[in-house]
């Protein structure tokens, strides 16, 4: 049997290694948690104020089209693909701060030393060192 110099972990080691991680994950990502519940709310303001814009709009070329008034048609006609477009893009807005593949590199970051001691530990074991 080799001896490494390693000491077995006991369950205080076990505990404060998996409370060091909570803590740290938590760091980082109840801020970044709560700044994107505060996007998410201010974009959910701008896409119901756009979508109030709008309604008007196509109330108004309603309005329009009952009067029998069609030479205002197009300018309401541009404004509401105006709006359109603008509610598009604001529906597209990522309101998390990062790239999805950022948190994926996160998680693999922390996952990757932790799997291979896990490995090493296992392998250790099965060849009895």
């Amino acid at each position: 049997m080799i001896y490494l110099g390693l000491p077995p972990l006991s369950a205080i080691d076990v505990f404060t290694l998996g409370a060091a991680m909570a803590i740290s994950l938590a760091i980082f990502i109840l801020p970044l948690y709560r700044m994107h519940r505060r996007l998410g709310d201010e974009k959910q303001r701008l896409l119901l104020d756009a979508d109030e814009r709008y309604s008007l709009l196509v109330d108004r070329l309603n309005r329009q089209l009952d009067k029998g008034k069609f030479t205002d048609l197009e300018s309401t006609g541009s404004a509401i693909a105006t709006f359109t477009a603008q509610r598009d893009s604001l529906a597209k807005v990522s309101t998390w701060h990062w790239r999805p593949e950022t948190l994926r590199s996160l998680l693999s970051t922390i996952a990757a030393p932790i799997i291979l001691y896990l490995v090493s530990r296992l392998l250790g074991r099965l060849i009895g060192v």
